[in-house]
């Protein structure tokens, strides 16, 4: 599974999902919501989809070998956190080669006070050669954005720190 065909599934899937559904193809690094339209401005997310009025970022990731790895993820936390504080929610998909898997991660700020986001595990699926299955991972992305909170899987949550003020 390349990252290319990660991307057009979903972006197929979503299409399936509902008819609310319009997916931006283009790769926006910054957004911001301005009196109710999305502003997106071009490089960085591999699709943004806006259903029911919320905008979604989605970062997709065809990894060989998965390591939940701090590096990895600080290169995308400020890009998702700026479009999670303009009213979005933002969302990892990655595909693990040597576990056969796909698995869904929120980003979720837990305390903005001190600025600290957590990655939550939303989900974990056996990756099959089929329609249904990307129905499934977008079921599971969208039911994540209504409820505003990933359900939190067996230890599976990492904290990472975030300061703005680095930035």
């Amino acid at each position: 599974m390349t990252h290319r065909s990660m991307v057009l599934a979903l972006e197929k899937a979503f299409k399936r999902a509902s008819r609310n559904v319009y997916v931006l193809k283009l790769a926006p690094r910054l957004a911001r919501i301005d009196e109710g339209r999305v502003i997106i401005r071009p490089s960085g997310f591999d699709m943004i989809v806006i259903w029911q009025g919320q905008p979604i970022a989605i970062e997709v990731k065809a990894w060989q070998k998965w390591q939940f790895s701090q590096k990895k993820l600080l290169r995308e936390i400020e890009t998702l956190e700026a479009f999670r504080k303009a009213g979005g929610s933002s969302f990892i998909v990655c595909y693990l080669a040597n576990r056969d898997a796909v698995q869904i991660y929120q980003f979720v700020q837990s305390d903005p006070r001190q600025g600290e986001i957590e990655v939550l595990l939303v989900k974990q699926l056996s990756y099959r050669r089929s329609q249904k299955f990307w129905d499934e991972v977008v079921f599971e992305i969208l039911q994540a954005t209504v409820q505003r909170a990933a359900v939190r899987v067996a230890g599976e949550v990492r904290k990472i720190r975030y300061r703005t003020s680095d930035t």
